[in-house]
């Protein structure tokens, strides 16, 4: 019973749960709460209801274990030799009904963890990304400054007879474009926030702001991945679950085998044939999840290498820039193609941040693809939510 409602649990995706709305808005209903990320970590901990009830859950699965400690040292004092009435009974004195308990008991504690880690981590997925949507609309405030300038310059040259009707409206519907650009980016931004929100159990009327700090680019260099597929066999959620699974069949099998006499050769063989189709179940599933982690390496190497060209882009643009400001300062350029240089230096800057952003990400990812399991199933919770909302936005404001 225990062990259906874990795995439940699981199956039915706990961010999704998260994200859905079912929130402890506890604290300030109003006004502005600033915090770190790692302040944003404990707040969630404290205020997050899922996280509140799987640690509910945990003390609750302690007792219940505690419990059944007491319940197997009476019986186990039995010795082997007596005849039990019940399977129930045997299982008992053989510790297989503790052993399973067990299971239950740690597979929840790693499910509080799992989900904790993942919410952490949707927690600072959506800070970079608030962070480069507040760039993005910014970069695009500039564009649309440089448009207008582009617009009444065309219009100037309209009344000079130097262009003609549709090349003034090719300059105006540019113009048209970045306003509409804005507005959808500025609602997906919302989006985002209100996300970020629900994830940490704050109340959407609140203005929230989470400071960034120290973000540092990490190559990860030398990585003996034998060693880390044993500690993801050891650590994750998913392969102590197989794990446990295949056990609890094992001692199932081995106890109609001690009943089989009473049950019948048939019901004992189903037993072992469902025992050894496990075991093939678990050898398959293994692999899936060792190339799990093995993905997860790779995705760090290619952020490493994006970060490489967003970062050699980024110094080409920035002395090319600074040469344009020279040559405007000079009279050789005029005032709108210095706008257009410092546009491609915001984007260089904006695409360096967000290649560095990805190297984090991939690296907090990689880290919990061994040591506990697989986090982003939070971030697509998150992302699909904001970015499925947002698209609904878009459909409208077009609509409009």
């Amino acid at each position: 019973m225990l062990r259906k409602f874990i795995n439940g649990l699981i199956s039915i995706g706990i961010l999704v749960f998260m994200i859905s709305g079912t929130v402890y808005a506890a604290g300030q209903k109003t006004g502005i709460q600033e915090m770190t990320l790692d302040k944003a970590q404990k707040y969630a901990e404290e205020h997050n209801k899922t996280l509140r009830d799987l640690k509910d859950q945990c003390d609750d699965m302690e007792k219940t274990y505690n419990d059944m400690v007491s319940d197997t040292r009476k019986i186990q004092n039995v010795p082997d030799k007596v005849t039990f009435a019940s399977m129930d009974e045997y299982a008992l004195h053989k510790g297989y009904t503790l052993e399973k308990t067990k299971y239950t008991y740690d597979e929840l504690l790693k499910t509080k963890e799992l989900t904790g880690q993942s919410t952490y981590y949707s927690i600072e997925k959506l800070a970079y990304e608030i962070d480069e949507a507040e760039k993005d609309l910014e970069y695009l405030r500039k564009t649309k400054a440089k448009l207008e300038k582009d617009y009444d310059i065309a219009h100037l040259k309209f009344k000079l007879e130097m262009i003609n009707q549709t090349q003034l409206d090719q300059a105006g519907t540019a113009l048209s474009q970045i306003n509409s650009k804005l507005k959808l980016m500025y609602d997906a931004l919302i989006l985002k926030k209100n996300a970020q929100k629900t994830l940490l159990g704050i109340d959407r009327n609140v203005t929230l702001k989470i400071k960034i700090n120290n973000k540092e680019f990490k190559e990860l260099g030398d990585i003996n991945t034998d060693d880390l597929l044993e500690k993801a066999a050891r650590n994750r959620l998913d392969t102590i679950q197989l794990t446990d699974s295949l056990n609890s069949i094992k001692m199932d099998y081995e106890l109609y085998e001690h009943f089989k006499m009473n049950l019948g050769y048939d019901e004992y063989k189903d037993k072992k044939d469902a025992y050894e189709k496990e075991k093939e179940f678990y050898e398959n599933d293994m692999l899936d999840i060792k190339q799990k982690v093995l993905d997860a390496y790779e995705a760090v190497i290619t952020s490493e290498k994006d970060y490489t060209v967003a970062l050699e882009a980024y110094n080409n643009t920035k002395e090319l820039h600074r040469v344009n400001e020279l040559k405007y300062t000079l009279g050789m350029i005029s005032l709108v193609d210095l706008m257009g240089s410092d546009l491609s230096f915001k984007q260089a800057e904006i695409d360096l941040e967000k290649a560095l952003n990805k190297n984090i990400l991939a690296n907090r990812k990689f880290e919990a693809s061994y040591t506990i399991g697989e986090v982003e199933t939070a971030g697509a919770a998150a992302s699909a939510s904001t970015t499925g909302s947002a698209s609904g936005t878009a459909q409208t404001s077009q609509g409009q």
